[in-house]
């Protein structure tokens, strides 16, 4: 969904389903528990439907 800005105020503009891809990675101190809390704050971040795969080091 495309969101216009007009003085300050968000307005949604298209109801289309979106998909984004994120990658994250980390190599200092407890990687994998870096890993995990940054996946559950985007999964925060919208109301949709998460996926997410497996740690692999």
């Amino acid at each position: 969904m495309r969101r216009g800005v007009w003085h300050g105020k968000t307005q949604r503009v298209n109801d289309e389903p979106l998909m984004a891809f994120v990658a994250l990675g980390a190599n200092l101190g407890d990687a994998a528990g870096t890993l995990r809390e940054a996946a559950a704050e985007i999964v925060g971040w919208s109301s949709a439907r998460a996926l997410g795969s497996s740690l692999w080091r």
